[in-house]
Order: structure tokens, then sequence, then C-alpha cells
């Protein structure tokens, strides 16, 4: 029971920076309870936002320190690593002694370690995805320079506007080309006019 509590403290961190210790009335303790009910529930359907909010609203209500645990583990929940580590940090800055203390901090390692890997692989990511790009670059400089020297003697200097001639004649220099209209004509019955 009190690991639920705690759990469903965790969940109000993000508004916790300017909470003050309070002393809650006995209807703020009711709604509390209400608020923490509603952050469980919401928790158990991954509802984690609204269960955030609700033990945010308990916290500001009471100011006990068990609704930013419930914050914290829900927000480590939903993948929300940094708010998670913040709101262990707030939760033992308000009980550094508390039940959840032992368990916060090794959460902050862990979650602090993940996001160190989780930095480093981004970085790798994107570091390979740039060289992949200035790989890409080059080929298609290497494909252009290889087309600039492949292409029609017209085409390269740009002396006039490239004719079917040009195109004609460079095909007549390239061996697959002419392999290719051989081709072409055998399966075609022999001629290029051929049905005309």
């Amino acid at each position: 029971m009190l690991r639920s509590a705690l759990f469903a403290m965790a969940l109000a961190c993000p508004l916790l920076a300017h909470a003050q210790p309070k002393t809650p009335s006995a209807a703020d303790k009711q709604a509390a309870v209400q608020h923490w009910e509603k952050a469980r529930s919401a928790y158990s359907f991954g509802n984690y936002d609204i269960a955030i909010a609700e033990y945010q609203a308990a916290f500001d209500l009471t100011g006990a320190p068990e609704y930013v645990f419930n914050i914290a583990q829900t927000q480590r929940a939903k993948g929300d690593k940094p708010a998670a580590v913040a709101s262990y940090k707030r939760y033992l800055e308000l009980d550094p002694a508390g039940d959840g203390a032992a368990s916060a901090k090794q959460h902050v390692e862990a979650l602090e370690a993940e996001l160190k890997r989780d930095g480093d692989a981004a970085a790798a990511r994107a570091k390979a995805q740039t060289e992949a790009e200035a790989k890409r670059k080059l080929e298609a400089v290497a494909t252009a320079e290889a087309a600039r020297r492949d292409a029609p003697q017209a085409f390269r200097t740009q002396e006039r506007a490239v004719t079917a001639a040009d195109y004609a004649a460079a095909a007549e220099r390239s061996g697959e080309v002419q392999r290719a209209a051989a081709t072409f004509r055998r399966a075609h019955g022999g001629s290029r006019g051929a049905g005309r």
C-alpha cells in the first residue's frame, strides 16, 4: 500500500517546483485521497498524463512528498526519463530519508545512465547519417562526372542543343548500346520499322 502511495506521488513532479510545506485540512486530505485514487486508476489504464495531473493535485493539497515520488514513477513508466529524473530528485529534496528515498536514488542512477546511452546512441546515429549523406553526395558527383564524360560532345561543351544524331553517335561508340539494339532487333523481327 505504501509503495502504491509512493508510486502515485511520482506522477506530480513537473508542477512541484514551487510547492511549500503545509498542514493540510481534513477536507484537503480527503480530496487528495480522491485525486490519488483517480491517479491510480488512470495509471492502470496507461493514461499517464491524467495520472500525473491527479498526483500533482493531491500534492498541491497536502504537500506530501510521496505524491512527488508517484509522479516520478509515472513519468518513468511513460518513458519521460528527463522529467522522471527531475521528479525523483525533487522527492529526495523534500524527503531525503523517506520510504522511497533508496528507490528514488536507484532510479535516478539508472535513468541518468540510460539518458547518457541514449545521447551517445543519438550522436552515433547522427554521425552515421552525416557520413552516409556525404557518401551519397560523392557518388552523385562521380555519376555526374561519368555522365559528362560519356555524353555527346555537344552536350559536354553546351555548344548547341543536343540532337538525336548526337545520341545516335554516342550510342555507336558504346558497346552496351549496340548489344542492346541488336538484341531488340532479334526479338522484334530484325528491323525497327517492322509492323509500320
